[in-house]
This record gives C-alpha cells, structure tokens and sequence, in this order.
C-alpha cells in the first residue's frame, strides 16, 4: 500500500514545498507594509477576523491549499524556463506523467552493450550474418578467430550501426517504466525510478522560490545574504544529475534484462542496419579499433590527393605498430618531399616485415649502383607515375631478344600497368609495343587505344579503396 501512495505523495510534493516557500519570501518582503489586526481595514481585517471564526488549524489548512496552488503556478513557470523540469512534468503518458530525460554517455553505453549482447546472440546462428563478420575480419586483419566472442562483438560494432538502435531505445525508455509496472516490478526497478525522478523534480521546482526567500533575506537583513544563491544553483545541478540517473537506471535494466524493450526483440529476425564498407572502415579508424583500418581510411585519403589527411592517419596507423601504415606514412612523406623522414619508415616497415617494402628491397639490391634507379624506384613506389614508367624502362631494357618472356620483361610489364592506372601515356604505350612485338595485335590495339585516352604521365597509383566507393 505504501508503495502505490509514495508516487502521489511524490507528486504533491514539489508543488507544496514550493508554494511554501512563495509563502515565506512574500512574508519576508512585506511583512513590514502589512498592517497588524488593530491597524488593518476592508477585506484585510476581515481575514483576520476569519482566522479567529475558523480557528488556527482550519487556517493552515487554507494556507496550505493556497501554497499548493503558487507552487502549482511555480512549477509550470519553472518549466518554462528549465528544459529540464519539462522533461520531468510533461505529461505525455496519459494520467501518469511519466517522462524519461537523455542518458549520460554510462546510460548510452549500457545500452550499447545491450544491443551488441542480443547481436552477438544472433550471430552465432545466422550464417550470413556471419559471413559478413568474416569478410570485416579479413580486411581489418584481425589474428583471432570469429568464434572468440570478444572478436565477434567488436566486429559486430565495427559492422552495425549500433547508434540506431542505441536512439531506438532511448526513444523508448518513457514507456518502460509502465511495463515495469505491468511486470510487477514496481517495488524494484520501478520504486528507484520514481524516487530519483521526484527527487529531480522536487529540486529543480523548490530552486527558483528559494532564489526569492534569499532575494527577501537580501533586501531586508543583509546584502549577505545574496551569497546563499548558490544554494538554488546546488540544487539545480543535484535536479540534472537526477533526471540522468533515473534514465541510466532504466538503460541498466534493459541491459540486464529486467525489462522487455521491442526494440531488442526485433533485433533478433529484423534486417540489420548495416554500414557501408566505406563507412565501417571509417567507424573502426575514428574509433581506434584496428590500426589496418587507419591505413584503409588513409589510402582513401591519398588517392583523393588529400596528404595531409593521409599523412595524419598514417602516421596513427604507423604509431601502432602497423606495418601497412609505415609504408603508406613512407609514400606520402617521401612525395611531399620529406624524404629524410619517409625513408627512415620505409626502414620501419622493411624491420615489420611488410611485404611491398621487402619487394622494394629487392629491388633496390638487384639494380645495384644503376645511376638515378634507386631514387626511381623510391618514387614510384611512393605512387609517382613518371617514376613508375622509368622502372618499366629500366627492367624493358634488360630484356633479351632471346628471352622474350624471362622475368624481367614481366616486372616492366607489372610497371607499365601500375604506370598506365596511374595515367601515364607513355607507359600504356610501352605496353602495346610489347604486345605488337609478341604478336598480340589485339592487345596492342586495345593499349593504343587507352594510351590515346591518355593526356600525360598522370597522378599516382595507389590502392583501390576510397571512402566514398569503399
């Protein structure tokens, strides 16, 4: 029984104890210009000759119905002014009043951990969902397997869309304290609920008359007294932390399954929301899940020909230890002409063991000390398209006529098509002269016919992913 009264008493409350005090700062201003009862004329002397008809207990009753309907007056005033007391006072559940303000970021992530708990349930029995899960660990190069659930829930974040359903369910939390109710639950979850809403709101409604009690105080006993606003403001701040632990206790509950949410329930056979490529390897980049992820994000970046942006994540990527990101930092440094530094991560990336930069070595050491090959090859492997050509000539010319097809002539071939992607018109014409040589004149014409396409040696050849094709 005293549970199904404390929500009424709750409720009359605010409005009382604010009224109240109305009362109190109208007595502390102008209780001096009122006149006693000898002295009082009118309407004046007549309540006070009501109060001795009455008697004093039917008086204060009266008071107390007439403080009731100013902190009434004051409330609804309180809420024009604070967002905060029109979230708790808004009635936009029909006859209870219930309203539910924003998490904080531990009622946010409470409810993440919600929907990514009922993912991960579902991925363990949805094959294609999994397939997907399998295609994100394989491009961000994740070493565990799919079956951890650690890995399967952060690439389940990397992967979903999760802030969707995170507002889904905030949007939902003002119908939740009902089901609460409706499970009869009301001696728990509910009860904490309702006191730490009241609470709030019996904070933020007693603030604004108590700056009028201090404003009196002010005026009649001392200026001092003005320093006791901090007083309305302390409660006004204790109102706000209220309003959001009462809606972090009801995120808490969905994630430990004290109430139903039909959002979580229709994660379990709805389409999921779902981003795209592009946008998950952004996700996982900006939020530091996987360091392969900050090399793709700048990838996108360097072939858009944004440096500085590549530059940047690169060098985060490079900073964890992530060999791609040593190489990619190296492409960029060493095109924007800070070579010192660009072949210092070059270096980095060839100790990481990363396969392009052990290839380059190669390279390099099979040359040996050809004048100007070594710098070529350094600029075309940071995506420079001249450079790239002239490492198709380097290897074209050291093709026998005896041995058409040795591996020489394949590497200048891999140049020239690196070059030619890139835009180079000299190099896609290479490669129909090696064609016309072997006899292939239908690959030489297709050749001459994208050299003539072209206008010049080109931009850079660089991977093909890019934020907004993904």
């Amino acid at each position: 029984m005293l549970a199904s009264l404390l929500p009424g008493l709750r409720q009359i409350r605010a409005p009382l104890a604010a009224g109240y005090l109305w009362l109190v700062a109208i007595w502390l201003g102008f209780a001096p210009l009122i006149p006693g009862a000898q002295e009082s004329t009118g309407g004046l002397r007549a309540l006070y000759g009501l109060e001795q008809v009455v008697g004093l207990t039917t008086a204060l009753a009266a008071a107390t119905f007439v403080a009731y309907l100013l902190g009434v007056l004051s409330v609804q005033v309180t809420a024009a002014i604070l967002p905060m007391l029109r979230v708790l006072r808004r009635r936009s559940l029909v006859g209870f009043g219930i309203t539910v303000a924003k998490t904080s970021v531990t009622g946010r992530a409470a409810l993440k951990a919600a929907v990514l708990d009922e993912l991960v349930q579902r991925s363990q029995i949805d094959d294609q969902l999994t397939v997907r899960l399998q295609r994100v660990r394989d491009t961000l190069g994740e070493p565990r397997p799919l079956d951890d659930p650690g890995v399967r829930r952060k690439l389940l974040e990397v992967l979903v869309d999760t802030d969707v359903y995170v507002a889904q369910l905030e949007a939902d939390l003002p119908l939740l304290p009902l089901r609460l109710l409706a499970e009869g639950k009301q001696n728990e979850t509910y009860g904490e609920f309702d006191r730490l809403r009241a609470e709030a709101e019996f904070r933020a409604s007693v603030a604004l008359p108590l700056v009028a009690v201090i404003a009196a105080l002010g005026w009649r006993v001392s200026p001092w007294w003005l320093a006791a606003l901090v007083l309305p403001a302390m409660l006004l701040v204790g109102a706000l932390q209220g309003v959001t632990a009462a809606a972090d206790l009801l995120a808490e509950s969905i994630r430990a399954r004290a109430a139903i949410s039909p959002v979580l329930t229709a994660l379990q056979t709805a389409d999921l929301n779902e981003r795209s490529a592009d946008t998950w390897v952004q996700y996982a980049a900006e939020h530091d899940r996987y360091a392969s992820a900050m090399s793709l994000y700048a990838e996108a970046f360097e072939r858009r020909g944004e440096m500085m942006l590549a530059e940047n994540w690169f060098r985060k990527a490079a900073d964890n230890h992530e060999a791609a990101g040593m190489l990619g930092l190296f492409r960029v440094l060493y095109r924007t002409g800070q070579r010192k530094e660009a072949l210092s991560w070059y270096q980095e990336a060839l100790s990481a063991g990363n396969p392009d930069a052990a290839a380059l070595a190669q390279q390099i050491a099979a040359f040996g000390s050809e004048p100007g090959i070594q710098d070529d090859l350094f600029a075309a492997a940071s995506g420079d398209a001249a450079a790239m050509t002239r490492v198709g000539n380097y290897f074209a010319h050291r093709v026998s006529p005896q041995q058409a097809n040795d591996s020489n002539l394949k590497e200048a071939q891999k140049w020239y098509r690196m070059a030619a992607d890139a835009g180079s018109k000299p190099a896609a014409l290479a490669m129909s002269e090696i064609y016309r040589s072997q006899g292939m004149l239908d690959a030489a014409a297709d050749w001459a016919g994208r050299a003539a396409n072209l206008d010049g040696p080109g931009g850079s050849n660089l991977p093909a992913w890019d934020v907004n094709a993904g």
